[in-house]
């Protein structure tokens, strides 16, 4: 099942503080659609969990501390766990998102 809630929580230590999935699937998926003139993006987090990030539409700049990314229509980015990452429309895009927990592959 597919989200439109992607709002982004974290702590302190910019630790994102909404689960995804439950203990029974540890894993969600998520349909966005970012526009940069609407101050649309993805505030620095990290979690414990794996994420796959898929642009449909667009184009998408993508952080980490050490490099950035421009995501185009058709790109993939894999972010480990507990890694630290921000993203921005550019100027706007579709993604999906599936987020999930190592044990599902592991």
């Amino acid at each position: 099942m597919l989200s439109q809630d992607c709002a982004i929580h974290v702590n302190g230590l910019s630790q994102e503080l909404k689960p995804h999935g439950n203990t029974a699937f540890p894993c969600a998926g998520y349909a966005v659609h970012y526009r940069k003139d609407q101050g649309d993006n993805v505030a620095w987090h990290w979690h414990d969990e794996l994420e796959i990030i898929y642009i449909a539409e667009g184009q998408m700049t993508a952080k980490i501390p050490s490099k950035t990314f421009l995501l185009k229509k058709g790109d993939t980015l894999v972010i480990n766990g507990n890694t630290l990452h921000y993203a921005i429309a550019d100027p706007e895009c579709d993604l999906r998102s599936f987020v999930f927990s190592p044990s599902l592959v592991t």
